[in-house]
């Protein structure tokens, strides 16, 4: 993908309620976002923002501290440049257990995030 100029970053519509939280990785300004997502508040910036967005299962993720809009549907899900940094967020807010050592020479961490190798099995 070409780099694009800071201005190209700036034009255009992020697109949904977590936009912010897209724009604000999009530009660097954050490694990953949070956000809720009902009907596509995460998935639609994520792509808007040339990003990636992935929204949980409804429940996987506490919902403590949120105002849901449909229980059944609603999720809190991450925004990330990459999969693998929308997996480690995603191990991280569900409470699964992080291997926290650096990970082994020829193995790259998720996310190129050395020194967080999640534990197998």
């Amino acid at each position: 993908m070409a780099r694009r100029s800071r201005r190209q970053r700036l034009t255009g519509i992020a697109g949904g309620s977590s936009s912010g939280a897209a724009v604000s990785v999009a530009l660097g300004m954050a490694v990953a976002g949070l956000g809720t997502d009902t009907g596509g508040s995460i998935r639609i910036p994520a792509a808007f923002c040339r990003l990636t967005g992935f929204k949980p299962s409804a429940s996987r993720v506490p919902m403590a501290g949120t105002f849901p809009l449909a229980v059944s549907l609603d999720s809190v899900g991450a925004l990330s440049r990459s999969v693998a940094d929308c997996i480690l967020l995603d191990r991280i807010l569900t409470g699964e257990q992080l291997d926290t050592r650096a990970a082994p020479p020829g193995r790259a961490a998720p996310g190129g995030h050395p020194g967080f190798c999640p534990r197998s099995g």
